[in-house]
């Protein structure tokens, strides 16, 4: 079995309900699991769950929080993962969609405490050890124009120093992909900073967080 590498689910949760996938095809083929994929080089862990999100089910998620990870074997296959597990919430009016018709053919909602089998390893050793992915407090968060969020970064310039520009540099830089005036920010309310990490416009949808 060769060198494990490193796989990243995300867990998102909606009316006491997580999305789970069914895969078919090759990886895991037949079993449950959640949105993720395998973390690019150079790539965060919040990046990474926010592409793989997309990429699997169409929902653009704002931020995603590291949870836990699991040491998962598929030894069908002669797989070994180090499986990071994200936790998010569903941003309102999106739905999940399949995607990628080849590697999964159903996207629904369950409970918890009634995940349907069988599940990827990881997913299953979770449940075993007792995990539960509603005991996660996510930050919260609030949205803001462009010049909104500006105004906020020039009021913490202050308190934080040199620190704030790259935020003010990065607003600036998104506006200068798109012609359209309103771009909204996603930002930690309680996070060190008030980083955000989804500039997006609201007509057209560009960003550069890819």
């Amino acid at each position: 079995m060769r060198r494990p590498k490193v796989g990243l689910a995300v867990l998102i949760r909606a009316q006491n309900h997580v999305l789970l996938g069914h895969r078919i095809g090759g990886h895991a083929n037949g079993m449950w699991g959640c949105p993720g994929g395998h973390l690019e080089g150079g790539e965060s862990f919040d990046v990474c769950a926010i592409r793989e999100t997309e990429e699997e089910t169409g929902i653009m998620l704002p931020s995603a929080q590291f949870w836990t990870l699991e040491n998962t074997v598929f030894h069908r296959e002669g797989r070994h993962y180090v499986c990071l597990f994200m936790v998010a919430d569903l941003p309102p009016g999106q739905r999940a969609m399949v995607m990628e018709p080849t590697k999964c053919d159903e996207w629904s909602w369950f409970q918890w405490d009634k995940l349907p089998p069988p599940l990827m390893p990881g997913l299953q050793q979770l449940v075993n050890r007792g995990a539960n992915p509603f005991e996660v407090i996510l930050p919260r968060t609030e949205f803001a124009t462009i010049e909104e969020e500006v105004a906020y970064l020039e009021t913490k310039i202050y308190q934080y120093g040199e620190a704030i520009h790259p935020f003010t540099e990065r607003l600036h830089e998104i506006q200068k992909h798109c012609n359209h005036p309103s771009f909204t920010v996603v930002r930690y309310k309680n996070a060190r900073y008030s980083p955000y990490v989804w500039p997006r416009c609201d007509v057209c949808g560009a960003n550069i967080t890819k």
